[in-house]
């Protein structure tokens, strides 16, 4: 991502072949959810943003079946069998399960989803410009 241009450039920078300041970023983070937060809340955050995740791959993958109607046939290299069945079930089931996960983790999780959101489509504009 940092190579791209997607997060600073800062983490692209590489000690005896590691990520270094990605590797202390990320411990960083790591290291504050476990002294504030318990293993159930990390592992409900964790599952909030995966499903949040693949809820947005459904609703992808949805879109693009549609569109491929648009498509002549012989020029569409986006197949799923059953058309938009599976990843409408997919979503729906991504929603259900994450309206199973407490109210807070929910909030947070889809708050940090949103935010990363703003940041990526700020920082690509700024790029564009």
């Amino acid at each position: 991502m940092a190579r791209e241009k997607q997060i600073p450039g800062r983490f692209t920078r590489v000690k005896n072949g590691q990520p270094y300041d990605s590797i202390i970023f990320g411990s960083i983070i790591a290291t504050l959810l476990i002294i504030y937060g318990s293993l159930d809340f990390i592992v409900n955050l964790t599952n909030t943003a995966t499903l949040g995740t693949m809820f947005l791959v459904n609703v992808s993958a949805f879109r693009l079946v549609q569109r491929g109607r648009l498509i002549p046939s012989d020029k569409s290299y986006f197949k799923i069998p059953f058309g938009t069945l599976f990843p409408a079930l997919g979503a729906i089931s991504c929603i259900l399960m994450i309206l199973t996960l407490p109210p807070t983790t929910i909030v947070m999780g889809l708050a940090a989803m949103f935010l990363g959101s703003v940041f990526y489509v700020l920082k690509d504009k700024s790029i564009k410009r």
